[in-house]
């Protein structure tokens, strides 16, 4: 899996990906200009979607988009609430049933 990096480009911010070895950058968000902005990138646990903030002209929302760049959805429309922290909850074996142990 390729890390995830939020690049400023002057004023803005977009989403990228890069292998662990420094190599193939790749933008997957194009914002210019510095009034749209992608910040505070997540994988999926199963690292099919990467979930971010957009900003835009003040307003903030959740999308996202998958690792390619490709099908970026909403998840939360532009409003005026911020998300600071994208969590995808615990992990499905940090979720078990206590009392399913040994079974």
């Amino acid at each position: 899996m390729n890390f995830l990096v939020i690049c400023g480009q002057g004023t803005t911010a977009n989403i990228a990906t890069i292998r662990p070895d420094g190599t193939h950058l790749r933008f997957l968000t194009h914002y210019q200009g510095g009034d749209v902005q992608a910040l505070v990138g997540s994988y999926s646990p199963d690292g099919r979607w990467i979930v971010f903030r957009l900003e835009d002209h003040g307003l903030s929302g959740l999308y996202k988009i998958r690792p390619d760049g490709s099908h970026m959805r909403v998840i939360l429309p532009l409003s005026s609430f911020k998300p600071r922290f994208i969590d995808w909850g615990a992990k499905p074996s940090e979720t078990e049933d206590e009392d399913d142990e040994g079974k």
